[in-house]
């Protein structure tokens, strides 16, 4: 199982913040940012197995709500703070409430680099999104 940690850092677009390493006040850190640099040139966040569970840990430091979402797999939520969530649905977005932690279980099924990123466009303008790399589990690549 793979297990993924991500925090919600937040940063201020107005002062152009793009890096984790700016100085932000805390009333100033008003939009969020996964890794301290745009989808494009950032590295993937994580890199999943295709068909293997994997466990994503979401921590909303911010003040604000983040609806987040994947492109090009389902999950489900797991938990909220810790306590278990019994859904009997995948979703493809989830609202993460400030100062919240959630878990989500995502067994993807499609190999290929997939966006993830919040849902306030603002937000995923000022950096708040990243990739997640979808591979083939080893026993299925091919080497050259």
């Amino acid at each position: 199982m793979t297990q993924l940690r991500l925090a919600l850092l937040v940063l201020p677009a107005a002062l152009g913040c793009r890096d984790a390493s700016a100085p932000a006040s805390p009333e100033a850190r008003a939009l969020a940012e996964f890794r301290g640099a745009y989808a494009d040139v950032a590295p993937p966040s994580a890199t999943l197995a295709r068909g293997a569970f994997s466990r994503l840990h979401f921590t909303n430091e911010s003040p604000r709500i983040h609806p987040i979402h994947t492109h090009g797999m389902f999950f489900r939520l797991l938990a909220r703070n810790g306590a278990p969530v019994d859904e009997p649905f995948f979703r493809d977005t989830v609202l993460i409430h400030p100062r919240e932690e959630i878990d989500v279980g995502v067994v993807p099924t499609d190999a290929g680099t997939w966006m993830m990123h919040c849902h306030i466009l603002e937000h995923a303008e000022a950096g708040m999104m990243t990739t997640i790399a979808v591979v083939e589990p080893r026993s299925e690549r091919i080497t050259r």
